[in-house]
């Protein structure tokens, strides 16, 4: 179950199906094979694949709390949008939302007694409210909790770096779920 910030406060959101699944469903293809398709044309249409290195395999990756990533591809629940050039470079647009780009942040160290996760998050056009949510994931790649953080305001092409906190010391990876700004 992923969830929301609104001006209610945080609510439930329904899953929906990612566009690779409900393509794959309409055409009768697995959802990796559509995500590995998608994958190529992208590497060919850009010629190079700096812009999607995070993004191979299934398209569901996680970064584990020593700063390394594993090796099954990208680094959330959605596929990098690559048509978008207006994000940094290193940063991954968010396709659930083109105004949003998004990367690990590998370097920064935690701070307080929790170990963590950091993500840099930039806005093309600004946002009124920010708010992520990570899945915390074990070593079997099952979400076992979540982990979330939020901003009141990040202004237009403003970095921010957020940390999400593992408070029960019980995952092996974090995964990307949730990126809203309204």
């Amino acid at each position: 179950m992923s969830y929301a910030m609104n001006p209610e406060g945080l609510t439930p959101q329904a899953p929906q199906p990612s566009r690779n699944e409900a393509l794959a469903k309409k055409i009768g293809l697995s959802a990796l094979a559509i995500a590995s398709a998608l994958t190529l044309i992208a590497v060919l249409v850009s010629g190079s694949a700096s812009s999607i290195t995070s993004n191979s395999g299934s398209g569901i990756s996680s970064l584990d709390q020593s700063g390394g990533g594993d090796s099954s591809g990208g680094d959330s629940l959605y596929t990098p949008d690559t048509s978008s050039n207006w994000a940094p470079a290193g940063f991954n647009v968010w396709s659930a939302d083109s105004n949003i780009a998004w990367k690990w942040n590998k370097t920064a160290t935690c701070t307080g007694e929790y170990s963590c996760w950091k993500a840099d998050f930039i806005s093309e056009t600004g946002c009124s409210y920010f708010y992520a949510a990570l899945n915390i994931l074990d070593a079997n790649d099952s979400v076992i909790n979540y982990t979330n953080a939020s901003l009141p305001s990040l202004l237009p092409m403003q970095t921010a770096t957020l940390q999400f906190n593992d408070i029960e010391g019980t995952g092996s990876t974090g995964q990307m779920s949730v990126i809203n700004c309204g």
